[in-house]
């Protein structure tokens, strides 16, 4: 079959449940998964779950499970050797939160003794880089990931290349998962979590702010003179055509910007997420095993 290929995907518990058999409990569907493209498209895949933290920075944000059940969902999947990623991606406005709440520390303990026990490398997401600190000295056996949210704050944001050297991990922003856009980082390329169907694409991406904020149960009367307060170089400009843009537009996933997701596959790219909200469609997994085996370079299998 040729040179064997590497597919990481990082999905909520219930975003692979169009794929095989109707019903099928999380570990079954993940371990079959993984079956079929080592048998028959010759493909590696890892398939890592990851859920958001139910702290008191989530706001309205929807969270499944809550926190205090979280260990549980962890320790079943880490025994069954797939991995975790724990999303604390909330609390853009307190940057004195320099500490996980307590919830969210026992949720850390156990995913740092789960890995250290099974031998695998679960993940912490973050929004707050007040959290980094903290989480290195305290868990330096978990990965720590750059949310995509973090390019939305005027606090937060920063160039992607500087972020590689805090952070193992990187998700761009939507409005940046374009080829021309991320070639620059090649280098790191094995280190970036791009949103596979993702609809983002606003040009202005202080409305997303202002959005992400209001889920937050920030008033407005505080959100407000925050968007009239942010230097207009302050955040990085998208990198979407404008056909690919705007809110809710299905253009923006990157599962439907064939050149895009076949370049970054290209650079060495092989990490892909679909959002909690989201599930990946046979035909958006077929697409992407398609554009994988044409186009992933040898280095990265």
């Amino acid at each position: 079959m040729g040179t064997r290929k590497r597919l990481v995907m990082e999905c909520g518990s219930h975003s692979l449940d169009c794929l095989g058999e109707k019903d099928a409990p999380l570990v079954e569907r993940i371990h079959r998964l993984k079956h079929e493209a080592e048998r028959d498209e010759g493909i590696d895949l890892e398939v890592i779950v990851y859920e958001g933290s139910s702290s008191l920075h989530r706001g309205v944000r929807p969270v499944s499970p809550a926190n205090e059940a979280m260990p549980d969902l962890i320790g079943k999947l880490n025994s069954a050797g797939i991995p975790f990623i724990f999303a604390m991606n909330g609390g853009l406005l307190h940057p004195e939160a320099t500490l996980p709440d307590e919830s969210e520390l026992r949720v850390l303990d156990f995913l740092s003794s789960s890995g250290c026990k099974t031998g695998l490398k679960n993940k912490v997401v973050i929004t707050r880089h007040a959290l980094h600190s903290y989480l290195r000295r305290t868990y330096p056996d978990l990965e720590i990931v750059a949310s995509c949210i973090q390019q939305l704050s005027p606090r937060e944001c920063g160039p992607y290349i500087d972020k590689f050297r805090d952070y193992d991990f990187v998700v761009p922003l939507n409005q940046h998962t374009t080829f021309d856009f991320l070639k620059s980082l090649q280098e790191h390329a094995g280190r970036l979590i791009v949103f596979l169907k993702l609809t983002c694409g606003m040009v202005d991406t202080r409305y997303c702010y202002s959005d992400y904020l209001s889920m937050e149960k920030i008033p407005w009367e505080i959100i407000v003179p925050q968007l009239n307060t942010i230097p207009s170089d302050r955040l990085i400009p998208s990198g979407l055509a404008p056909t690919d843009s705007g809110c809710n537009n299905p253009r923006a996933a990157l599962i439907t910007r064939e050149h895009d997701l076949s370049g970054l596959i290209r650079m060495g790219v092989h990490t892909f997420k679909v959002s909690r909200a989201q599930q990946l469609l046979p035909e958006d997994y077929r697409l992407l095993i398609q554009l994988l085996r044409e186009h992933q370079p040898e280095a990265v299998a």
